[in-house]
């Protein structure tokens, strides 16, 4: 009777610190609350999954966090981070999980993907560097350009303007119609209903079409002076 006598306390003693400590049905405790991250603080990200960048003259945010400056520190980001360079020498650079790294400078508005970017406004030059078997990509409203090694000078407005390959290749796959491939000096037109090259009229798949970029002593599609990017006349496009 005893014994009996002093299981029946150890009961009721463990009935008593459950219901204390707030034990659910399963006999647990309620979890920790898990600490929040302060606004403006990108949380850590398994590297396999994140973009790291830096820079300066400029801003990003990650999806549902306030801006941030940029600055020389490295900082994992995750993809669809929005990224404002708002001043003609802002830079930035970003190494992309998948492979390859773009460096920008100039104006521009992105957003990051894990293998590149989209954008549909800016003034700016972009050198990128990837990897032997995989391919970066910048997408524009109108088209995807498959890059690997390759500095590409950008001028939109809202989704329209030019593009020029200043050096290297680029594969153009249309969101209508079929690719087609751009070599250095190629000016490409990106227009509401599509793209195509400068001075040749719509490409001919396969072809690179057949535009002519800027002579040696020309300032014409992504020639730069003092880091500004100069533009021709759009109505000579």
């Amino acid at each position: 009777m005893r014994v009996f006598g002093i299981l029946i306390g150890v009961l009721l003693t463990a009935i008593l610190v459950c219901t204390l400590s707030g034990c659910d049905q399963g006999g647990k405790g309620n979890a920790a609350p898990q600490a929040k991250v302060p606004p403006g603080v990108t949380p850590s990200l398994p590297a396999e999954g994140s973009i790291d960048l830096q820079g300066s003259l400029g801003r990003f945010q990650v999806p549902g966090k306030v801006e941030t400056d940029l600055s020389d520190a490295v900082v994992a980001v995750p993809a669809e981070t929005q990224v404002v360079l708002g001043d003609r020498k802002s830079r930035l650079k970003s190494r992309f999980p998948t492979g390859g790294t773009a460096e920008v400078r100039g104006k521009a508005r992105l957003t990051l993907h894990t293998n590149g970017f989209f954008t549909d406004d800016g003034s700016f030059v972009s050198v990128f560097q990837g990897e032997q078997r995989k391919l970066l990509q910048v997408q524009i409203p109108t088209a995807i350009l498959g890059i690997k090694g390759t500095t590409i000078a950008f001028q939109l407005n809202a989704g329209t303007g030019l593009i020029e390959l200043m050096e290297g290749k680029v594969e153009v796959k249309p969101l209508t119609g079929s690719a087609f491939a751009m070599k250095a000096g190629d000016v490409l037109v990106v227009e509401p209903t599509g793209v195509r090259i400068r001075d040749s009229g719509p490409a001919t798949p396969g072809s690179g079409g057949t535009g002519k970029g800027p002579g040696k002593d020309q300032t014409g599609p992504g020639s730069l002076d003092d880091g500004q990017i100069h533009f021709d006349d759009p109505q000579k496009r």
